[in-house]
């Protein structure tokens, strides 16, 4: 099997005009799909790089160059049903086809539609870009600058894609309709100027509209519209088939603008759109229409604005007095449990007094949660508490110095100690290090610094020690607290533990219950199928009974008929006479009578 036909798909190709064989051509190819560079240049296909080209053009008449204008900005734009261009900034490719003196010719493959000039085709033609499907990225997400940054470092692009097959390498099968355009005249020089080059690129993107404009409803019946989408609450920019319905419309609307589908009104341009099974081009819709999306419920006001406008909203107001009255309320379900701050454990810590040498202070309490309410009433201050400390003896400040430094013992730190004073002293001997006015300044407010922080150290440890001990104790009480609610809770629960044993007693006789009920209509079915065969056979019996009526009146009356005709007959009426008379005359013979 060739690679064309593992590959390749079926491809046509229109021609608006013949090409003579005594010009150079440079064909310019749209739209720029993601078949890989290496792969056709493993085909035998040159590079688009200056010096091939021009290589190749200078060769003589008769040869010619197809250039993917695009390049790999446009592959990252290769969706199904679009033909997103780069071109106007595309201006190298004119300007080797001015330079060699080569015409233009713009080549477009469309995406869409069916062919119908082809009868054996009888697919839908499809273009570069409908031979893979690949992931859409937004201009500013974070996966196309990714790919835009590697297309500046490398030159080229890595689309996410896929196709067919497993791997999803192969393209899929769709028929592709190349339409090559008229030659573009161009005058060789070899120093354009940017208004010549403009004026060509000009007279290329007219004929290239020219092709798209005269075959765009042949072989790009479903291409996409671009179309702007605003709802109360939405504004977007969305592309849809053209060929799709109104009512396929407002099912693939639902998830954008939030509205059901059965309660969206389509209005476009200020018209209403009523039916739903026209296409968007039937209905009128155009590139870059404007479609509002409408609720039915708001028109009708079934909503009745109750949820934006809260002043609709019904209140109600409780003073404390009354939802402490109240026997419905959580309140009254933990007093009657005695559960949290109710609890017997919560009032018997609100009575422990504190340590004597912590203090209270009523304007300091900005205690809030749960370090202030689990398990008891609010703590009525916060507890500030500071430890006085007595200043320490000449051996223990000096035993703190040495335990500062690094190391693991006394013979280690003083060792550094000492080797730090003799690196100094030899560094000032042998003049590496020169003590100038700038040293003595820097000694002299490390010194003042060292003194300061020496003098503010005890304040600080003696501060800091209080608020760590301060917040030890409200910790310690509140995780009490919390600790007996939760086993106050646990208590209560405990009393539920029959409910398992019970609920399984009630699913037992539910189950039962069900059984005899299941059995009960299974009788009265069978009973209702017993009568109804009775009284089938009932009315059998009846019918059997009145044919055999039927048969035997038949029977007797047919009998009578023929008694009848007999009687009536002359001749057997004379036989019957004349045997009679036989008869009477033998009886007569013999003396009976």
């Amino acid at each position: 099997m060739s690679f064309l036909e593992v590959y390749l798909i079926e491809f046509r190709m229109v021609k608006e005009d013949e090409l003579p064989s005594d010009k150079a051509y440079v064909f310019g190819y749209h739209p720029h799909g993601i078949i890989g560079m290496d792969l056709l240049q493993s085909m035998g296909i040159c590079s688009v790089t200056k010096r091939s080209c021009e290589r190749i053009l200078r060769k003589g008449p008769g040869n010619a160059i197809t250039i993917v204008v695009g390049g790999a900005a446009e592959s990252l734009n290769a969706h199904p049903g679009t033909s997103d261009l780069i071109l106007k900034k595309r201006l190298g490719f004119i300007k080797i086809a001015i330079r060699e003196g080569a015409n233009l010719v713009p080549v477009f493959s469309f995406v869409g539609g069916i062919v119908l000039i082809y009868p054996p085709l009888n697919s839908a033609v499809k273009g570069e870009n409908d031979i893979y499907q690949q992931l859409a990225t937004e201009d500013g997400s974070t996966i196309h600058k990714l790919q835009k940054t590697f297309q500046k470092i490398f030159g080229f692009t890595l689309p996410l894609f896929h196709g067919r097959d497993n791997l999803g390498l192969m393209p899929y099968r769709h028929p592709i309709v190349s339409v090559v355009g008229k030659a573009i005249e161009v005058e060789q020089t070899s120093n354009p100027s940017q208004e010549m080059l403009e004026d060509v690129q000009s007279r290329y993107i007219d004929e290239l509209m020219r092709i798209w404009d005269k075959y765009k409803d042949i072989y790009a019946a479903n291409r996409t519209l671009n179309v702007f989408v605003t709802s109360p609450d939405t504004h977007s920019e969305r592309r849809f088939l053209r060929n799709i319905t109104l009512s396929e419309l407002r099912a693939r609307l639902e998830p954008i603008v939030g509205i059901p589908s059965q309660n969206q009104t389509l209005t476009l341009d200020g018209v209403l759109l009523m039916n739903m099974n026209l296409s968007l081009v039937d209905a009128g819709v155009r590139e870059l229409s404007t479609l509002t999306v409408g609720d039915i419920t708001d028109e009708k006001n079934e909503r009745g604005g109750q949820y934006t406008d809260v002043s609709q909203v019904e209140k109600y107001d409780m003073t404390d007095e009354e939802y402490k009255n109240r026997s419905d309320t959580v309140l009254a379900y933990k007093k009657a449990n005695e559960i949290g701050r109710f609890s017997k454990a919560a009032a018997e810590a609100e009575k422990e007094p504190l340590p004597e040498h912590i203090k209270y202070n009523d304007d300091d309490f900005s205690l809030i949660g749960s370090l202030a309410r689990i398990g008891q009433q609010p703590l009525k201050a916060a507890i500030s508490a500071r430890q006085y400390s007595q200043k320490p003896a000449p051996a223990e400040k000096a035993s703190s110095l040495i335990d500062s430094l690094p190391g693991n013992s006394v013979v280690s730190k003083t060792g550094s100690v000492v080797l730090g004073t003799g690196l100094t002293a030899a560094a000032i001997s042998q003049e590496l290090y020169v003590v100038n006015e700038e040293s003595i300044l820097a000694i002299g407010s490390l010194i003042l610094f060292a003194y300061i922080a020496k003098i503010a150290r005890e304040p600080y440890n003696s501060w800091a020690s209080s608020q760590i001990e301060k917040m030890k104790n409200v910790l310690n009480a509140s995780r009490t607290q919390h600790t007996e609610a939760v086993q106050s809770r646990i208590n209560n629960v405990g009393e539920l533990k029959d409910v398992v044993n019970l609920t399984k007693s009630l699913f037992a006789l539910s189950k039962e219950t069900a059984q005899t009920e299941s059995k009960v209509y299974e009788l009265t079915q069978q009973n209702a199928v017993n009568a109804e065969v009775k009284s089938v056979l009932d009315s059998w019996v009846r019918f059997e009974a009145q044919e055999r009526e039927s048969e035997q009146a038949q029977l007797t009356q047919t009998v009578i008929n023929n008694i009848n005709k007999q009687i009536s007959d002359e001749k057997f009426q004379k036989d019957t006479l004349t045997q009679a008379v036989a008869e009477i005359e033998q009886l007569v013979k013999d003396k009976k009578i």
